[in-house]
């Protein structure tokens, strides 16, 4: 296993500057361990729900984790208001 670290730009889309980054790395596989910051505004889709939630900012990210492929993430992300 190869551990990376990485600054997302701001004001830049969560889900894809992960994805750039995966891409970018040549990652094939691999986890989210954490993730920490702020964001201006979110869209999620709850567990077990096929709509989204859009939830408008500023909003602290206090956990960030899941599993990343070049073609999919799996993110669990917690927030606060």
């Amino acid at each position: 296993m190869k551990p990376f670290a990485f600054r997302l730009i701001k004001h830049q889309p969560l889900k894809a500057s992960i994805l750039s980054q995966i891409q970018k790395l040549n990652i094939q596989a691999g986890s989210v361990i954490s993730g920490v910051g702020c964001l201006l505004d979110v869209k999620i889709r709850l567990a077990n729900e096929s709509q989204s939630v859009e939830l408008k900012g500023p909003l602290e990210i206090l956990t960030l984790s899941g599993t990343i492929t070049p073609e999919h993430l799996h993110l669990l992300l917690y927030i606060s208001c």
